[in-house]
């Protein structure tokens, strides 16, 4: 009887770790959305809300200015989240709890920078 208890308690821990499994970063961890190479504008990238962080990670400069914009499809004009000087090997961090909206509940952000250089950029919600 012992063991089959002992067993039972054994498997019970040892099953779950068996398997490979996904974590999701929750809240106060960032949520990787992806990099992407830009000249103008990035592709638009969704957020739930909270804080929304871009990293400039290759350019050919040293930093350049950046505008995050809330873009909507339904045809209404783009708004301003936030300008910022984001210079090479770091990150600016922007607050867009105010732009979630529409149906799917979330931010459409879009990155702008106002030349054509080349430059590398990842996001995190």
């Amino acid at each position: 009887m012992k063991f089959k208890l002992l067993f039972t308690v054994l498997l019970t821990f040892t099953v779950p770790f068996m398997f490979p499994f996904s974590a999701f970063a929750g809240a106060g961890a960032w949520d990787y959305k992806g990099s992407y190479w830009m000249t103008y504008q990035s592709p638009t990238i969704k957020s739930g809300g909270g804080y929304f962080q871009a990293c400039l990670l290759s350019s050919s400069g040293s930093g350049y200015t950046f505008t995050l914009y809330e873009v909507d499809e339904s045809g209404n004009p783009p708004e301003t989240v936030g300008t910022a000087f984001i210079s090479k090997g770091s990150c600016k961090t922007f607050y867009v709890n105010n732009y979630v909206d529409g149906t799917n509940d979330q931010a459409e952000l879009v990155l702008f920078k106002g030349n054509d250089s080349y430059v590398k950029v990842s996001f995190y919600d």
